[in-house]
């Protein structure tokens, strides 16, 4: 992601004092919530990304709204909005500075493999 939110991938077993700062993935697809998929998905092959499993989805503010799997973002219709698909960020964020034990009992509470990394504004 180009706005410096960035992600944590493939949340694992951690050893002590080991920061999620470490195992960050920043070039990583972005969203507007109120996109149509369609047209997000027509710029998709514009751009390289070093994980795409998952797109990350910004409101106004540019601050994370929550996170879509791309299995449902290549699946949704033309007239889909992310907004129709994304939860809420609410347990997918984490900052920087999280150990990355907590972030992987996380990432396992919500069902996840990848977790937003915002600054405490949600950036």
């Amino acid at each position: 992601m180009n706005d410096g939110t960035t992600a944590m991938r493939h949340v694992g077993a951690a050893s002590q004092d080991q920061l999620v700062r470490h195992y960050l993935v920043k070039n990583v697809p972005i969203a507007e919530l109120t996109q149509r998929v369609a047209i997000w998905r027509d710029s998709l092959l514009e751009q390289s990304y070093d994980d795409a499993s998952h797109v990350f989805v910004l409101d106004e503010g540019r601050r994370v709204s929550g996170i879509v799997e791309m299995a449902k973002v290549l699946a949704a219709g033309p007239e889909i909005r992310f907004l129709d698909l994304v939860a809420s960020s609410n347990g997918y964020v984490v900052s920087a500075e999280t150990d990355r034990e907590e972030a992987a009992s996380m990432a396992i509470r919500v069902g996840l493999s990848t977790l937003a990394v915002c600054d405490s504004k949600g950036h």
